[in-house]
């Protein structure tokens, strides 16, 4: 695969992450970030988005911010479950 977009995109098509995590239906559409983000890493021809767009990708960024939170408080209470379990 060429770009990190590729990997990100084929991973999720692939479900190669639900493997590992649960992944909520919100949480996929994150790659649509990635196009976001390589169209304007650098500066030239790109089209702007819209209001609309831009409100999109910020719902779904703190989507997944606030998916990634929740993941890692959940890990934090199972560790410290196990490491706190008397023996």
């Amino acid at each position: 695969m060429n770009n990190y977009k590729d990997w990100l995109t084929k991973a999720i098509d692939d479900k190669e992450l639900e493997k590992h995590l649960d992944i909520d239906d919100e949480i996929k559409v994150a790659s649509r970030l990635t196009t976001y983000a390589i169209e304007t890493r650098y500066p030239g021809d790109y089209c702007e988005i819209n209001e609309d767009e831009y409100e999109e990708a910020i719902y779904i960024a703190l989507t997944c911010l606030n998916w990634v939170e929740n993941k890692i408080k959940i890990h934090d209470i199972q560790k410290n479950k196990i490491v706190n379990s008397p023996d």
